[in-house]
C-alpha cells in the first residue's frame, strides 16, 4: 500500500510558534508506543491549563502540521506521536482511511443517497471549491495520502 518513502531528515519551514512547540515534542517521540495525549503535548508545550483547550489546541495544530506541512505524525487511543516505519504509516492510512468512509457513508445515508453517487457529488463540489492541487512529489506521496484522509 505505501508509496513513496519516509523521510526524516527535513525539517517544515514557515511554522508559527504553537506549531514549532508542538512538533519539537512529537517528533521526539518517534513511533506508536512513545504516543502522547494532547493532554499531554499541550502541558509540554506550555499552552494554558485547560484541558479542553489542550485537546482542541493540539488537535487543530496537528491536523495543521501533516495537511499544511506535510509531517508524518499518526495518532491511537494513546495519543499523537511520529510516525516511524512503514508498517506505523500504513497503518494510520487504513485507519483514517476506515474512519473517511464510514463518515461519508452516514453522511450519504442522511441524503438518502448511495455511497456511490454520494463521492460522485462530493468530488464535483470538491472540485468547483478548491483550486487544482499540485501532485506531490514522488518522496511526498505517503504524506499526501494521510493529508487526504485527514486527521
Amino acid at each position: 500500500m505505501t508509496q513513496g518513502t519516509l523521510d526524516f531528515s527535513k525539517e517544515p519551514k514557515n511554522l508559527t510558534a504553537e506549531q514549532q512547540a508542538v512538533w519539537d515534542i512529537i517528533k521526539q517521540r518517534p513511533g506508536r508506543d512513545n504516543a502522547l495525549s494532547a493532554g499531554e503535548i499541550g502541558s509540554m508545550a506550555g499552552f494554558p491549563e485547560d484541558i479542553k483547550s489542550h485537546y482542541r489546541l493540539v488537535r487543530r495544530i496537528i491536523r495543521e502540521l501533516v495537511v499544511d506541512h506535510y509531517l508524518n505524525i499518526g495518532s491511537s487511543p494513546s495519543g499523537f506521536f511520529m510516525i516511524a516505519n512503514e508498517d506505523e504509516m500504513d497503518d494510520c492510512y487504513r485507519s483514517l482511511r476506515s474512519m473517511g468512509l464510514k463518515i461519508l457513508q452516514k453522511a450519504a445515508r442522511i441524503k438518502k443517497v448511495s455511497l456511490h453517487k454520494f463521492l460522485g457529488q462530493l468530488s464535483m463540489e470538491i472540485e468547483q471549491e478548491e483550486p487544482k492541487e499540485e501532485e506531490p512529489k514522488e518522496d511526498e506521496t505517503s504524506k499526501f495520502l494521510l493529508d487526504n484522509v485527514l486527521l
